[in-house]
């Protein structure tokens, strides 16, 4: 028969008539009175701030208590500063300390008690946690006084059960106080104890219901009030319905979606008993389909821990996204006014040689392969042989992969097959959607949030979750620690900006981390098109003395991990990458362009002193002549071959079986493992479960964001949409804006580089 917690405390309440006097626990947590067990517990109960009141009868002991009677206290709790004010009758002491910690476990803490005109005391602890289970405290009461009194205190952790025990000493003596044990649940706990020296039991009832907080015990009630970080939320009781929140992108601006946030919130419901259904309105358009997947996968386990998804929008215009994990949802609806906006995979882009030649500008594509098609718009006048036959290749691949996904995700609802439905969007009218099975109702805002009443009466709606209550003060003894390294965004000469790009300080963490005793393994987060040689080939020496040195890296593909993002991940222990990633592109490019026929058409002539042939190398106002265009052919040829060493030796890849793969050529992750690009199909919970087979323990993160925060431009971003040309100009004028943008970002040198379809 298994002994639930509060059952075992019930029962222990009923046997319990007597009781010993207030007692004291060192080392463990608990209401806030029980701060005052150790001055030192106050820098680890996570308190930003409390305050409470509280009431102990007199003669609190084993012959009874008078509740007519007592001693009455304030206590108010802070960083830095704990109040603690007494009084009975006229007698009144009040007692002014704080707390510093902790440092890797450790605490300390004073108090100064003063009470009428008597002399002060003076109160030190500290509290050392080095592990997840072990809490060791210790005290000194009227440090300066002639009866000075030690204690400490140990306790043990499991889960929702403590174990505790004290001892205390004055001079020679020693007394054994107590032993007790703590069962603790969503804030609330029940403690029990026994005394040596009386043979007698106590208890103890804390009842939380978010910062709410009241105990009571046969010597002492309290109520209190607790904004803590150690603590849950607001507890809500019965079915609860999940509805993630959206976050502004701008005060009073629409909402927009976090992809990685909302996974992470998916993944957190799945984990928490309470909730029932998860709805999601205006779900956010992933941006690539390996995001899908992953979301896709998130959904999925939802559904088969037992909670349902629901899922309504205005419209639906993320295809991808539709497909690979809306589709799974136990419910989809769509305004009767919106549209489904299902499309089969397409790549089209603007290419202007023929507009440069009418203007006198040349752009000489240094790229040995028309697969390396990062420049071929300003080199070509329409799309070359070799780039259409991969990009027909690579979105074939991808649309299997999305409409075997719509296929599993709507099963027998589906009124027709699924790739064939998908050729026959979009559909603007909605009704057709519904039709064909691609969504189960079509309701407005309103009618869907009467569906979720009727559905589920009595639940309540939460729009977030509390982040799990952490039930271990410390590192685990037996956790091994991972950092989890997010690399997003272009490769780029610089240190590079937190989240946006990738560059010196992305090689200056791996170095640290590798000299970092206490991780155990690094995971990259890889998602990028690539960009600069330099710090990309920086970015892979790193891992592969990371590896070499006995700490294991593992890649872990995004949406893109190409070129330049698939030359750092090479030499990784083992690359995981989603089904739909992009990836590939091995491969170098560079572009030049020269105006001398520009410059003549508009009457305007370059002239100068050359002392030398090198003096007008890469000189833009005089065509690039055969023996430039040798040097800068050799640099990319070079450059070339160092990339192919890299993943030939990091991938265990014979440079033969591997340059016909290269060359440029783009595969989605499903491709790339079957050609030995990659190792295991998967994102991070597969990286995880790897590491732990791995490494022979469990594994917890340890996040970091390489590069420089931007300020600025978190800043002006709200206001980027604004400072474009506006109305029809905007459709002429943006796409030669980004592209040259794009190009003028690279800088100078030869390119890892991928143009995302």
């Amino acid at each position: 028969m298994k002994i639930q917690p509060f059952s075992l405390a019930v029962f222990l309440l009923a046997i319990t008539f007597t009781t010993t006097a207030e007692p004291r626990f060192r080392a463990d947590d608990g209401n806030l009175s029980r701060l005052a067990d150790n001055p030192a517990l106050s820098a680890a109960s996570g308190d930003l701030f409390s305050l409470g009141a509280g009431f102990n009868p007199e003669g609190a002991d084993w012959n009874g208590a008078d509740w007519n009677r007592g001693t009455h206290d304030l206590k108010l709790v802070s960083p830095l500063l704990v109040v603690d004010y007494s009084w009975k009758g006229s007698h009144n002491t009040l007692g002014l300390g704080g707390a510093l910690g902790p440092w890797q476990g450790f605490s300390a803490g004073y108090r100064r008690e003063t009470s009428d005109n008597q002399e002060a005391l003076h109160h030190f602890g500290t509290l050392y946690r080095p592990y997840d289970f072990l809490s060791v405290g210790a005290t000194l009461d009227n440090a300066f006084g002639k009866a000075p009194l030690w204690g400490t205190g140990l306790s043990l952790r499991r889960d929702w059960l403590t174990l505790s025990s004290d001892v205390s000493w004055a001079g020679s003596t020693v007394n054994w106080e107590r032993v007790g044990a703590r069962m603790a649940w969503q804030g609330s706990d029940v403690r029990v104890w026994f005394d040596p020296a009386t043979r007698l039991p106590g208890f103890e009832v804390t009842l939380s219901l978010g910062p709410m907080e009241t105990s009571a015990s046969p010597t002492r009630v309290a109520a209190a009030l607790r904004w803590s970080t150690n603590r849950p939320g607001t507890v809500t009781m019965g079915k609860v319905l999940f509805k993630p929140d959206s976050s502004p992108a701008v005060p009073f601006g629409p909402p927009v979606w976090n992809v990685s946030a909302l996974l992470l919130a998916l993944q957190q419901a799945a984990d928490n008993p309470q909730i029932a259904v998860v709805v999601l309105e205006d779900p956010p358009a992933t941006g690539g389909l390996a995001s899908a997947q992953e979301l896709r996968a998130a959904v999925d386990n939802l559904r088969k821990v037992g909670k349902k998804v629901y899922i309504h929008a205005d419209s639906y215009n993320d295809s991808l996204g539709f497909q690979s994990w809306i589709s799974a949802a136990d419910r989809v609806s769509v305004d009767p006014t919106g549209s489904v906006w299902l499309t089969s995979g397409g790549s089209r882009r603007l290419y202007f040689r023929d507009l440069f030649d009418k203007i006198g500008v040349k752009f000489v594509n240094l790229a040995p392969w028309e697969t390396k098609s990062a420049n071929n718009s300003w080199s070509f006048a329409s799309m070359p042989d070799g780039e259409r036959a991969m990009l027909k290749r690579f979105l074939t691949d991808r649309d299997d992969l999305a409409a075997k996904a719509l296929a599993s995700g709507r099963g027998d609802r589906l009124k027709g097959n699924a790739a064939d439905l998908v050729a026959q969007g979009p559909y603007l009218v909605v009704q057709e959607a519904l039709e064909k099975g691609l969504v189960d109702v079509l309701e407005n805002r309103a009618d869907f949030e009467e569906f979720l009443a009727k559905a589920h009466p009595g639940a309540s709606m939460v729009g977030d979750l509390p982040p799990p209550v952490q039930t271990g003060w410390g590192p685990s003894l037996f956790q091994k620690t991972v950092a989890l390294v997010h690399l997003t965004g272009d490769i780029v000469m610089g240190r590079g900006q937190m989240g946006q790009s990738i560059g010196r300080a992305a090689a200056e963490t791996l170095k640290q981390l590798r000299e970092d005793a206490a991780i155990s393994a690094v995971v990259l987060r890889v998602d990028s098109p690539g960009g600069a040689v330099l710090p990309s080939d920086a970015l892979a020496e790193e891992v592969k003395k990371t590896v070499a040195a006995g700490k294991p890296v593992v890649v872990v593909m995004g949406d893109a991990a190409a070129s330049g993002g698939y030359y750092l991940s090479a030499p990784a222990t083992r690359i995981f990458a989603l089904p739909g990633t992009l990836t590939g592109s091995i491969g170098v490019t560079a572009a030049l362009f020269t105006g001398e026929k520009a410059l003549e058409l508009l009457g305007i002539r370059a002239d100068g002193v050359d002392l030398g042939p090198s003096a007008g190398f890469g000189d833009w106002t005089r065509t690039t002549n055969e023996v430039d265009r040798a040097k800068w052919d050799a640099m990319i040829a070079a450059t070339y071959q160092r990339f192919l060493d890299v993943v030939s030796q990091g991938r265990h890849l014979e440079k033969s079986q591997l340059e016909p793969l290269a060359r440029g050529q783009i595969y989605t992750g499903r491709e790339a493992l079957a050609l030995g690009l990659v190792d295991e199909l998967g994102g991070q919970s597969e990286a995880k479960a790897w590491l732990e087979k791995e490494l022979g323990g469990p594994v917890e993160w340890q996040e970091y964001h390489p590069g420089e925060a931007n300020p600025l431009a978190d800043l002006l971003a709200p206001f980027a949409a604004s400072l474009k040309p506006a109305g029809a100009l905007d459709l002429v004028v943006e796409p030669w804006v980004d592209a040259f943008t794009r190009v003028m970002a690279r800088g100078p040198g030869p390119q890892v580089w991928v143009e995302i379809p």
